[in-house]
């Protein structure tokens, strides 16, 4: 078994593994786990992180930021920060970096995943193309019995190939996929701009609710061919994977891509039925406004 870390706060608990690329192998709050083990899936489990744009790396995941191990440069009862070795994306060298920490914000226990991406080598974009083309992707493979959602932005990518098309309901201001709808043996994916800055996941069997913050991104900010938000459900029927990217930046040596999201679990009131309706995203939007009031680093003024 790879060496364990393992942060706790009050009912939350986070092990990540470091010789796994800093993989994180569960997320806790008391019974009820939010992320997928490799009992779902041998290769696609947990959550992790790519480089974005895909198109700089194709396919499979670069095995040093996916697979291989990491270096643990700190490691505290409630944080730990792991880095990557240098790593060739597309012509460039680049070194990754993973902070996990737990905090307590308001009522909630909080799971914090702070990405980085340090380019090791100035990059030279093609001439007349100033597109920023490197952003930090978070990925976290979940069970599919459950209802995504985000608030929808002004702009979808859909189909992706060489996935099938993810079509999102909508209703009212949010983009809705109900995982019932998935088309047995395609897989299917989106990548989506939003107007906000929470992806939230409803598991309709045990009625908790995950809510994924994150800082804002312009359209204009997004790796090409890419989306803030992206959904993707695997055409074995047992999982899919929520993610988010932050902004893309500019190629100069030393200058570092990054990304923050901050995950809470809230279970659903006992009046609420567990699905998509009016009143469970009135009650979303009350989550939302008490988050923005909280003081977290993490909001719509980032």
């Amino acid at each position: 078994m790879d060496l364990q870390l393992s942060l706790q706060l009050g009912a939350l608990r986070a092990v990540i593994l470091p010789e796994t690329a800093g993989r994180v192998l569960s997320l806790r709050w008391g019974d009820y786990e939010f992320l997928a083990s490799a009992e779902v899936h041998p290769e696609n489990w947990g959550a992790t992180f790519w480089p974005s744009p895909q198109s700089t790396w194709g396919w499979p995941p670069i095995r040093a930021l996916d697979a291989l191990p990491w270096k643990t440069l700190l490691r505290e009862p409630q944080k730990v920060l792991l880095e990557s070795p240098q790593v060739e994306i597309g012509q460039e060298l680049a070194v990754a970096s993973k902070e996990f920490s737990v905090f307590r914000l308001g009522r909630w226990d909080v799971f914090r995943a702070s990405y980085a991406m340090e380019r090791a080598t100035d990059f030279a974009p093609p001439a007349g193309d100033t597109r920023p083309e490197l952003a930090c992707w978070e990925i976290s493979r979940v069970e599919s019995e459950a209802i995504s959602f985000y608030l929808k932005g002004s702009h979808q990518i859909t189909k992706v190939e060489p996935h099938g098309a993810l079509v999102p309901q909508e209703l009212g201001d949010w983009s809705v996929l109900d995982h019932r709808d998935w088309q047995n043996g395609e897989s299917q994916k989106i990548h989506a701009d939003s107007s906000g800055n929470i992806l939230g996941n409803l598991d309709r069997q045990t009625r908790q609710v995950v809510l994924k913050f994150f800082q804002p991104v312009r359209l204009e900010e997004q790796a090409d061919g890419e989306g803030v938000v992206e959904i993707f459900w695997n055409g074995c029927g047992k999982y899919i994977e929520l993610e988010v990217q932050g902004a893309a930046t500019l190629g100069r040596k030393g200058r570092l891509a990054e990304l923050v999201v901050d995950t809470i679990c809230v279970p659903l009131p006992p009046e609420l039925e567990p699905e998509a309706t009016p009143l469970f995203f009135e009650w979303i939007e009350t989550l939302r406004k008490e988050w923005q009031e909280s003081g977290s680093e993490v909001d719509e003024s980032s």
